[in-house]
């Protein structure tokens, strides 16, 4: 039997796949609030330099001082400047952040920007490494992965210095991606129809988790108790553990056909559906799938697609990250600046869906990517000369998020999408590189964002329209789906399921 047909028999999407939408929604708050923690607990404060208590320095109010005068002595001739040795600081927000916890300013600051960018190569280690559930199986991979992630959480309090505060944030990176790994499963318990709402609904965590980190470092001021809190986050796993039930469609790949009628009767009991399997029950499912990374170069139209695939992963997690990491916009408050960031990305996915049903996915993906590029540009030239950037770059977010999520379902319709997400949060680690490329000129980096994705609009012109179409169970079968092909290709693999079905008849 068809493996969607098995889903719409055992309710499709039921109580439980509501449960699992709930549980791991919570992964999905973790991942994005504790990020966003992240970055409002490096929010710099007013400093000086601490000699100014001493006699023979200049007095210095509190603003961003990194010398300070020493008066005339015979030795020098004349007054003189040296560099803070230590540093005095007057926090605008917050009791105590990690730049005044290790003194990343001045001739240090660049700490701030490795801290970042450890994070997300932690990130990206933690992509290579959930490739572990198409070997252990979807559920275990949560196992380890929980245990890393309540283990991580804590352990930032813990570090002495700056260089252990670093490798702790690497560390907090490599369980973030299994909120992912949670949609990934979601996604194979329920139906095909459903998926795409699922998938936006899905996301709306993501903007509470956004939101809601803004209240929380409102009300607890200290970065270490923030830290401490993000560990209530974790409280998903154990009814993970406990209601979540491994992917049927993994478990018939590895000829357990057993297994995963028992996970089908689950859905059926948990959803209230009568369902009886078959005496001689079986699931139609790719028995080897492909997954050599050569098959994605080795054909022309797969080829096309994977690149420009890369390029939009690339581009669009660059830009969205690039952005996110900057709450400085709008308000002086970085509190309602985080706050409005995260309720202004809710559109994003309420829309998403019923857009892309309307009209598919490629025109919607060209438009606002083009959008985001064009706001970001004109953004960037607009804060040329002024301190910090005025209120476009929160449309500017709300814009490119909208494009980051429909590119999302876009791309789902291709295998080997790990590829291009590996990649993609591999280079997001300079992203906190560009955005500093603002100490330099203030429109440096909205230029970068914005222009490669003005770029990434123009090729998405040539993908095929997806929207509608069953997911390619080979690269063979991939390669016949291209821009004007996918009513022939629709009708071919409409044919091969009839013949399919008309040989099991005949069996």
């Amino acid at each position: 039997m068809e493996y969607e047909i098995l889903l719409k028999n055992t309710g499709g999407f039921g109580r439980l796949q509501v449960v699992m939408l709930l549980l791991f929604g919570v992964l999905c708050f973790k991942a994005m609030c504790e990020l966003q923690l992240f970055v409002l607990m490096q929010s710099q404060p007013l400093y000086r330099c601490a000699q100014q208590n001493t006699s023979g320095y200049d007095p210095q109010e509190y603003a961003a001082h990194c010398e300070i005068t020493r008066y005339f002595n015979e030795s020098t001739g004349g007054n003189y400047t040296e560099s803070c040795k230590n540093f005095q600081y007057r926090q605008v927000y917050f009791k105590k952040t990690l730049i005044e916890e290790y003194d990343m300013i001045c001739d240090r600051s660049i700490y701030a920007t490795v801290m970042t960018s450890m994070y997300f190569l932690g990130h990206a280690l933690g992509i290579l490494l959930s490739t572990l559930g198409d070997r252990i199986g979807r559920k275990a991979l949560f196992y380890g992965a929980g245990a890393l992630d309540i283990l991580t959480t804590l352990l930032p309090v813990f570090m002495p210095t700056v260089e252990t505060q670093i490798l702790s944030r690497f560390l907090i990176g490599i369980p973030t991606p299994i909120f992912s790994q949670g949609l990934l499963l979601l996604y194979e318990l329920t139906m095909q129809e459903h998926r795409g709402l699922v998938g936006n609904f899905y996301w709306l965590f993501w903007c509470a988790g956004y939101m809601s980190s803004a209240i929380l470092a409102y009300l607890l001021q200290d970065w270490r108790r923030i830290q401490l809190v993000s560990c209530a986050f974790c409280i998903s796993y154990p009814f993970i553990y406990l209601f979540v039930p491994e992917s049927p469609r993994w478990l018939v790949l590895r000829g357990r056909t057993e297994d995963a009628k028992k996970v089908f009767s689950q859905l059926a009991r948990w959803n209230g559906v009568q369902w009886t399997p078959d005496e001689n029950f079986d699931v139609n499912i790719e028995a080897e799938p492909t997954g050599r990374v050569q098959e994605l170069f080795q054909f022309s139209q797969m080829r096309k697609k994977t690149l420009i695939c890369f390029w939009m992963m690339l581009v669009l997690s660059l830009c969205y990250y690039g952005l996110s990491i900057d709450s400085s916009f709008i308000t002086e408050n970085i509190f309602i600046n985080t706050a409005i960031s995260g309720a202004l990305e809710i559109p994003s996915y309420l829309i998403a869906a019923p857009l892309c049903n309307l009209l598919g996915r490629r025109w919607p993906t060209i438009t606002s990517t083009a959008v985001s590029g064009a706001c970001i540009i004109v953004s960037a030239f607009q804060a040329y000369g002024v301190a910090k950037q005025d209120a476009t770059n929160d449309s500017l977010l709300n814009h490119e998020h909208s494009c980051c999520r429909i590119v999302s379902n876009f791309r789902t319709q291709y295998w080997h999408v790990f590829n291009a997400l590996l990649l993609s949060a591999l280079l997001t680690t300079i992203s906190p590189v560009i955005g500093s490329l603002a100490t330099i000129e203030p429109w440096l980096p909205g230029l970068l964002f914005g222009g490669l994705a003005a770029i990434s609009s123009v090729l998405i012109y040539v993908l095929p329209e997806t929207s509608g179409l069953p997911l390619p169970e080979t690269v063979e079968q991939s390669e016949t789906l291209y821009h004007g092909s996918e009513t022939v290709w629709l009708k071919s693999c409409n044919n091969t399921r009839q013949n399919r079905s008309s040989i099991k008849k005949d069996a």
